[in-house]
């Protein structure tokens, strides 16, 4: 049943290969030299039993390639038989089980009786034991190590093993993308005929298939996406799949007490149309149908910004940090998403996925749906109604909240100073012909006004820089300077921040804890969840798909004044973690409010690494004055929803959102759809976020200030 020997042969000139690239000497050498044809001396067992017990396993590509091939020469001595590996567990221990050291004894002496691995130095036996480890590593787990294994467990375990390793670096599949490939109709499920047909198109021997299809259980001849991954997850092979296509670090320090369990990520959308066209920029349609059509949708280079964010996000939380297992088929249940029923918060939640899931399906449904059965994959919930929602847009359909940001405008001296600047008046006058846009028109705004609208202005410069187009391209030949944009980003980033901290720290605490709603409740929620959930090694990952607006109000929330304004794709993540030493839950809190400049996944020793920070005590620090690192869940917790009097429930949002009084005559403020302007006339209405009760029906005020809100009402499995 051995292959030829020319075969052999050949496989033996690859070994020596492998082993000079390990450092060992490609010169033939005699039998007897060879650190594998050691006698069995009690010297030799107690130096494979020390380095085992030394846990020296160093998971890099190099050991793997080494533990493969070592994997290959144990199959072939074996005849790819597992009773083979039967008869010796029975010879050698009297047993049909075996232990971690009699385990790689067994290996040793299979790679003794074989000509392919003789060609190593007497000196590079330490490659060798590694790979073993490596091996042994796979077929025990940590917490059983002490304990025996079945034969059966590990002949199924080398064949798992030597399949996936072949799939992922000779063809670059996972397991979903390799059931995609046999189930080209996407039915749901294969026959057994089609699995061997694409498994020796991938170029897996018929021995290697039929050894494999004696653990498949396919009483009807049909296979499910779920039968081979659990048929893969019952040996622990599952994550191959994720091991084997990931940069193995050079060390794998086992002995790190911080594990992560949850993220929630809020993120602002991509790229987008303008909402509106200015009449004298010459690079979009002046006809309204345009605009009715593709106003403020994602363009695709936002598509693109989110796609590449979702990335980022598979390999920081997903190759390097192991919060879930992307081949589970459940991992529908650890995964929540929540989006408005605007078009770019769909579609940027849409390319995330894509993103950070490739090779996982997801599917839709209404905020107030109730789910009976399984959704296949990923859902992400949807509002579908015309009112908002306290959840992400606590700022809108909120009397009280518009009282007081009229309130701290009429109170904002700086937009006197500005307008008397002779600078800022020509730079207002200027726009107004680059752009001809009526709210900077000298007939009928003062000065003042002119210089509260600029935030169109800034947003419509973001758009067609990201966009790659001159910005604000018109027909009188004018162009901006980078000192002109500055002059813009002053006032337009002072109007964007000063609408959520007002004046003084007070006025801070009552305007961001009106506007940012219910989303601090529902960012502790998901947090809380995976506190509670008691599975080892899988984690949570929650996505709220929102608006500029939607951080701004949060971060001003959180407790800081001056903090980067959200560009497009932002992100701002908390994330949970246990330490083992201290047995608590602690949070890293992150922002990158420019992915383009500092992405989430960049290593520590970069200069633009995102550090976490803290939660401050209290209201107004600057950004500059946060404190770095982590916190205590429980002082995470306390901060944001006691200490900043978070709102618990839609009845006490909505009781705080009346208004109480009329703001003054002849208030000064910017208008509503410039201040909220990337927000646009598209509504968000809910999504359900398990943690937030309400009742079942909702009187709706004529103020507009009640909303239909099942994100608080409904249910969702955390």
């Amino acid at each position: 049943r051995r292959r030829p020997r020319s075969e052999r042969s050949e496989r033996s000139l690859r070994s020596a290969a492998s082993a000079k690239s390990l450092g060992g000497s490609p010169a033939a050498l005699d039998r007897q030299h060879s650190p594998l044809s050691i006698p069995k001396t009690a010297t030799r067992r107690s130096a494979l039993s020390t380095e085992l017990g030394e846990e020296s396993c160093r998971r890099t590509p190099e050991v793997q390639r080494l533990a493969m091939h070592v994997v290959d020469v144990v199959l072939e001595e074996l005849g790819m038989r597992r009773s083979s590996l039967k008869t010796i567990c029975l010879n050698q221990h009297s047993a049909k089980t075996v232990t971690r050291l009699q385990f790689v004894n067994i290996l040793d002496d299979l790679c003794k009786a074989s000509a392919s691995l003789e060609l190593l130095d007497p000196d590079q036996s330490e490659p060798l034991i590694a790979a073993y480890e490596w091996l042994a590593t796979r077929c025990f787990t940590k917490k059983n190590r002490d304990v025996p294994v079945h034969y059966k467990h590990i002949f199924r375990r080398l064949i798992l093993e030597h399949i996936l390793y072949q799939l992922v670096t000779n063809q670059g599949v996972t397991l979903r993308t390799l059931f995609q490939k046999m189930d080209k109709g996407q039915y749901g499920f294969v026959t057994t005929e089609r699995l061997r047909q694409v498994f020796g198109q991938l170029g897996i021997s018929d021995q290697e298939i039929s050894a494999l299809m004696e653990f498949v259980d396919a009483p009807r001849g049909t296979i499910r996406y779920r039968d081979l991954f659990e048929m893969t997850h019952e040996t622990g092979a599952s994550e191959l799949w994720n091991s084997f296509s990931s940069k193995f670090p050079e060390e794998t320090d086992e002995s790190a007490p911080k594990t992560i369990r949850a993220v929630v990520c809020i993120t602002r959308h991509g790229a987008r149309f303008p909402l509106k066209p200015f009449p004298e920029d010459i690079h979009w349609p002046v006809k309204s149908e345009f605009w009715k059509t593709y106003g403020g949708k994602l363009t695709p280079v936002g598509v693109i910004q989110h796609e590449d964010l979702g990335k980022t996000m598979r390999r920081k939380y997903l190759e390097e940090e192991g919060l879930l297992d992307p081949q589970d088929p459940d991992i529908g249940k650890y995964v929540h998403v929540f989006t408005s029923n605007s078009d770019r918060c769909l579609m940027s939640g849409q390319a995330f996925l894509q993103g950070m899931f490739p090779d996982v399906p997801f599917s839709f449904c209404s905020d107030d749906q109730k789910i009976q059965h399984e959704l296949t994959g990923i859902v992400m919930r949807v509002q579908c109604d015309k009112d908002y929602t306290p959840v992400l847009h606590g700022f809108k359909h909120n009397p009280r909240y518009d009282f007081l940001k009229k309130k701290v405008f009429s109170s904002a001296t700086e937009y006197d100073e500005w307008a008397k600047q002779p600078k800022m008046e020509l730079l207002v006058e200027k726009l107004w012909k680059m752009t001809g846009f009526l709210k900077l028109s000298p007939l009928g705004n003062d000065n003042i006004k002119r210089l509260q609208c600029l935030t169109s202005v800034k947003q419509q410069i973001d758009i067609e820089r990201a966009h790659k187009l001159p910005i604000l391209h018109n027909s009188h030949d004018l162009c901006l300077d980078s000192r002109e944009e500055k002059l813009i980003q002053k006032v337009t980033e002072f109007t964007f921040r000063y609408r959520y901290t007002g004046r003084s720290e007070e006025d801070q605490k009552e305007l961001s804890r009106l506007a940012t709603g219910l989303l601090p409740q529902a960012v502790v929620a998901k947090l809380d969840a995976a506190t509670k959930d008691s599975r080892a090694g899988k984690g949570h990952f929650t996505l709220f798909s929102a608006h500029d607006n939607t951080l701004m109000a949060l971060l001003a929330h959180m407790g800081f004044r001056d903090y980067p304004i959200p560009y497009f794709a932002a992100a701002l993540c908390f994330e949970l973690h246990w330490c083992d030493r201290t047995e608590e839950f602690f949070v890293r809190t992150r922002y990158s409010a420019d992915p383009r400049e500092q992405p989430l996944d960049l290593p520590e020793d970069r200069k633009q690494h995102v550090k976490s920070f803290k939660l401050p005590a209290t209201s107004g620090i600057p950004w500059h004055l946060r404190e770095e690192g982590d916190m205590l869940y429980s002082d995470f917790k306390r901060i944001l929803m006691e200490e900043r009097k978070s709102f618990i429930s839609h009845e006490e949002w909505q009781l705080a959102a009346q208004a109480e009084e009329e703001a003054p005559e002849g208030t000064r403020q910017p208008a509503e759809d410039d201040l909220d302007d990337d927000v646009g006339d598209e509504v968000f209405n809910g999504d359900a976020v398990a943690g937030i009760a309400t009742p079942k029906h909702r009187r709706r005020q004529a103020s507009g200030s009640g909303h239909s809100d099942s994100v608080l009402s409904g249910t969702l499995p955390l």
